[in-house]
């Protein structure tokens, strides 16, 4: 790997710009079908719980696995 700086710049780039991405949509999503109230703590709850699951524990898990 020539650049591993640049590397991981653009994962973490990646990363921030999905999991922002996310936030917005299933906040929109939830306040839509619940209101503002009840939206916004579903959608705190629901995508932290789905970032935690899907972009931290899985991952990590996986690569421990394979490693």
């Amino acid at each position: 790997m020539e650049k591993p700086g640049r590397l991981l710049s653009t994962t973490l780039l990646g990363t921030n710009l999905t999991e922002t991405a996310i936030a917005v949509l299933g906040t929109a999503i939830t306040v839509s079908l619940w209101g503002s109230q009840g939206g916004l703590l579903i959608a705190t709850l629901g995508i932290t719980a789905i970032t935690l699951l899907f972009a931290e524990v899985i991952p990590k898990t996986i690569a421990v696995h394979h490693a």
